[in-house]
Formats: C-alpha cells, sequence, structure tokens
C-alpha cells in the first residue's frame, strides 16, 4: 500500500501481523550475544571475588597477630609470637635514655601464596 506524505514523498507502510514470534535465527543471535556479554564480564566478577575473598584472609590474620601481640605483652603465651630482649635508645630534646625491654614479633600466613602478615611491638621492662 503506497500512501503519499505531506511532502509527496511516497511512503510505504507495512504492516506486521506476524503472530508466530522469533524465528530460529534470531533467538541464536540473541543468545550468542547474550554470551558474549556475561563472557566479557567474567574476568571482573572473578577478579574482584578473589581480591575480597584474599582481603578477608587477611583481615582474619592480621587479627590473630594482634591477638598473640596481646597475649605476649600480657604475660601469656602464644606459638606464632616470639620475643627476644631487646635495648632501644630514645633521644628526646638532646638527652638519650636506653630502655630495656621485649621485642615481640608475631607472624601469620594467609593466602597460597606464601603471603604473610607481620605485627612488631616493644614492651618495655
Amino acid at each position: 500500500m503506497e500512501i503519499k506524505s505531506k511532502e509527496g514523498y511516497e511512503v510505504m507502510e507495512k504492516k506486521i501481523d506476524n503472530k508466530q514470534g522469533f524465528t530460529l535465527i534470531e533467538v541464536v543471535v540473541g543468545i550468542a550475544l547474550l554470551g558474549i556479554i556475561i563472557i566479557s564480564f567474567m574476568p571482573v566478577f572473578s577478579n574482584s571475588f578473589k581480591g575480597i575473598t584474599n582481603s578477608g584472609k587477611k583481615s582474619n590474620a592480621l587479627y590473630s597477630s594482634q591477638e598473640g601481640i596481646e597475649k605476649k605483652l600480657h604475660g601469656g603465651t602464644d606459638i606464632n609470637s616470639t620475643d627476644t630482649p631487646k635495648r632501644i635508645t630514645i633521644k628526646f630534646s638532646g638527652a638519650e635514655f636506653d630502655v630495656n625491654g621485649k621485642a615481640i614479633l608475631t607472624e601469620i600466613p594467609f593466602g597460597n601464596n606464601g603471603n604473610k602478615t607481620i605485627v612488631k611491638s616493644f614492651k618495655p621492662d
């Protein structure tokens, strides 16, 4: 059916009366495009998940290190902490003060890459 527009151009009007749905090719192309989009975002989600789990492991290791330091500071024992005698010198306003005490070191491994948290502290005698 041809209809003339106001400007005098012929316009073809096609009445769409197709009630059968999508063709097989349209469905396959749509699924392929959706698959490409999903695959392109997979590395983003995968790396984000790895980062979140690694941060959680690091936080847990840090809390365990802090707990070990606190146990050693209050006279307890911790298998992940070592304490060694140490002397530090403090310089203040031209004067020097020697302080004897113990250096406390806690190392807690986390993850599968050999990463570890190290927390150091000094306890004066």
